[in-house]
């Protein structure tokens, strides 16, 4: 009998390493057959084939890190942030975080003599997409070191984040790099926020379980919490183990936005009032800032491309939504309220929603990220903004110096 057990673990052993050679073997004919992201959108053929393709890198990224999309990191006042010091680097697909949880390398700190900083924060849309030049800080600083090679452009964009987020980013974590210009980009962020039913903790159910298993792992271990972890970890490490959980756990892509959008009224606000207070904020540590109001998908565009057709017909035929109806109502008049807000010498508002109105290409590579010619576009705005701002701190230094 026993001889009989020990057989029979034996065939079963050797059967799951077969298996298991066989899905790490698919893997890598996955990877090796993965294309390279392209530079535009129409590469992608349409939106929902620009959905697979994420979703297979994906897959990829996570079976070559142990995470996909860079993970997060749980910060007390931030919430979340980019994972610190990760490196994805897949054909031309690269995502580099610095020590911070910033997008790119590490930041030197103090700032070298001379030097012009720029930080631009926000949410996913600044942090940006495949590789650098799908980020709008990409392109803003080779613009600028065209006419001005001492300008520095720092990404601290983040996934996710809101004005809440991104006053807690500039006190917590761009202030000690003694910025010189503060760019705040966003709005999208918020106004999506404000149409869900608990928009004041929309990150609360999340970043609190995080917090509490780490909490129970770290404070109060015990044997089911470790080998709760272990094992958790030693599946992610089997192609197997991963594909078997994934075929189970199949499921279609989460709807973006709910059937019937209500913008809460209380969220905009609060959204006008954080903005308030980064403007206090630059201006009380001596910070120039420049607050502008992002273009989204729905308004202002007059020359949709087919790829950007395919986007919104996506969405309508298959989440039923009103999103685009209500934003093209909702986002001149927050454009209007955040342009209105009383500007200082030292901070300024600007309304970037119609930003893409004559672009006739593709701008968007979803409902509110940018392709690589939107990122263009909108940094060539804002670049001569920063030249302005520049000229002024240049002036001042002058003045100073005499």
């Amino acid at each position: 009998m026993k001889k009989i057990l020990i057989i029979n673990f034996l065939i079963v052993l050797i059967l799951l390493s077969v298996f298991e050679g066989a899905a790490r073997w698919y893997d890598a004919k996955e990877a090796e057959e993965f294309l390279s992201v392209q530079d535009n959108a129409e590469s992608f053929g349409s939106f929902p084939s620009m959905l697979q393709y994420g979703k297979r890198l994906g897959y990829i990224q996570e079976r070559l890190t142990g995470t996909s999309m860079g993970g997060g990191a749980y910060e007390p006042y931030q919430v979340v942030s980019l994972k610190p010091n990760y490196r994805f680097q897949f054909k031309n697909v690269e995502y580099i975080h610095n020590s911070l949880g910033f997008r790119g390398e590490d930041i030197v700190v103090p700032k070298r003599p001379g030097t012009f900083r720029v930080v631009i924060i926000g949410g996913s849309s600044v942090q940006g997409g495949y590789n650098e030049r799908w980020t709008i800080s990409y392109y803003l600083a080779n613009k600028l070191k065209a006419t001005h090679e001492n300008v520095e452009v720092i990404n601290a964009g983040v996934v996710g984040a809101m004005s809440q987020n991104e006053l807690a980013i500039l006190q917590i974590k761009v202030i000690d790099l003694k910025p010189d210009l503060a760019i705040i980009f966003d709005g999208r962020n918020d106004l999506y926020y404000s149409v869900t039913p608990n928009w004041q903790n929309r990150q609360g159910d999340p970043y609190f379980g995080h917090k509490k298993a780490l909490d129970a792992l770290i404070n109060e271990p015990s044997l089911f919490t470790l080998s709760t972890n272990l094992a958790r970890y030693i599946a992610k490490q089997s192609s197997l183990v991963t594909r078997i959980f994934r075929l189970l756990a199949r499921r279609g892509i989460d709807p973006v936005y709910p059937k019937k959008v209500q913008f809460n009224s209380r969220a905009i606000d609060t959204y006008l009032d954080n903005l308030k207070l980064i403007k206090a904020t630059l201006e009380v540590e001596g910070i120039r800032g420049l607050i502008a109001f992002q273009p989204t998908l729905g308004y202002c565009k007059n020359n949709l491309t087919q790829y950007e057709q395919s986007i919104t017909d996506y969405l309508i035929k298959n989440e039923e939504s009103d999103w685009f109806e209500r934003v093209n109502e909702a986002w001149p008049k927050m454009g209007e309220r955040v342009s209105s807000l009383p500007a200082s010498r030292q901070v300024r508002f600007v309304n970037l929603a119609c930003i893409f109105r004559d672009v006739e290409e593709t701008a968007y590579i979803d409902s509110v990220h940018y392709t690589p010619k939107g990122a263009e576009v909108i940094a060539s705005v804002i670049s001569d903004q920063v030249k302005s701002f520049y000229a002024e701190t240049m002036r001042e230094h002058g003045a100073m110096a005499r």
